[in-house]
């Protein structure tokens, strides 16, 4: 996928560059951000933005071995943006979303983020919003009266709560909404309670690609709350046969003096870098342009799009990151 950027860059010929250049002579922001992007190919330099793999987990290996997920999180300050992509898995079933302990038994403190629901081809995706960093943890000062909501068995709900110091929980872990669909998938038919009714199926997905004590979200350092960065399109549907143009726009007055762009976890900042054409906001603030672009560009499929930039005077790191959805399509 990537490397087709190149490829369309030079079907848009020299006029285009020219374009860019006289931009950029205007604009003394966005000639800083061009070449600072071009010497920046490190997407794991800025830990406010990251994107990493889930694996699949040991118990379906079997009955499920392609299936595979994807994350990427970006701090905003206050809070981390997480968007989490899957595939490979059965389709038209719904999974439950965890921050874990641990990522693999016996898992630990585990927090239920939400759910993420497949499509006809086994992809789905989620967005969650909350402290996904270095700084995520549970902490029970003391033991007190708990609600109980779910009586039943096997995984009633407790009464008390004993109390611990901080913990961090650093890990992600996915779960069959029911053990019904993890049997028709062909996977164990484990009981867990890893959904809001304690009744839920087997582990699919896990970050046991790193350590116990190195889970990805250690990796995130919280950034400080920095003006906005919003990414066009946004996150949604897109056909191969469409054409656009990509749109950063940078809600910001300071200079730009780093930063990078990923695709699916790929570092592609020389790239978009060569085609951007720079432009103001009549309101304050940059945008940058990679005009006359096609959907083609992509494999169909799931594709994450991050973009993280560096600003002077206190400005911080501005980040987005948008899911694009590509249908194969036929036709002009």
């Amino acid at each position: 996928m990537t490397g087709k950027i190149p490829s369309q860059q030079h079907a848009m010929g020299s006029a285009r560059r020219a374009t860019m250049r006289r931009g950029v002579a205007a604009l003394g922001m966005a000639a800083g951000l061009i070449a600072i992007l071009a010497l920046t190919p490190d997407a794991s330099a800025d830990a406010s933005a990251i994107s990493f793999p889930m694996v699949h987990s040991a118990g379906v290996a079997t009955c499920l071995p392609n299936a595979g997920g994807q994350v990427t999180i970006s701090s905003l300050g206050a809070v981390e943006l997480m968007r989490v992509t899957v595939s490979g898995l059965p389709a038209n079933t719904d999974f439950d979303f965890f921050v874990i302990q641990l990522p693999t038994a016996p898992f630990g403190l585990s927090w239920y983020q939400g759910d993420i629901e497949t499509d006809g081809q086994g992809r789905g995706e989620g967005t969650f919003l909350g402290r996904f960093s270095s700084e995520t943890f549970i902490v029970a000062p003391g033991s007190g009266p708990a609600p109980i909501v779910h009586p039943a068995a096997p995984f009633p709900d407790a009464s008390l709560n004993p109390p611990f110091n901080p913990i961090h929980t650093f890990h992600l872990g996915l779960w069959f909404n029911a053990s019904a669909e993890a049997v028709a998938a062909g996977c164990p038919g484990t009981v867990t309670p890893f959904n809001g009714d304690h009744n839920a199926g087997t582990q699919v997905l896990n970050t046991s690609n790193f350590a116990n004590d190195q889970g990805p979200l250690r990796q995130v350092v919280p950034g400080p709350t920095a003006s906005g960065l919003v990414i066009s399109p946004a996150s949604g549907r897109y056909a191969t046969n469409q054409n656009f143009d990509l749109d950063i726009l940078v809600f910001a007055s300071g200079t730009v003096v780093g930063g990078h762009i990923t695709v699916d976890g790929v570092d592609v900042t020389t790239a978009l870098a060569h085609c951007i054409v720079p432009g103001t906001l009549v309101s304050g603030g940059l945008t940058l342009k990679c005009p006359g672009l096609r959907g083609g560009i992509f494999s169909p499929g799931i594709h994450t799009l991050s973009v993280s930039l560096d600003l002077s005077g206190g400005g911080g790191t501005v980040s987005d990151t948008v899911i694009w959805n590509i249908d194969a399509a036929t036709g002009p």
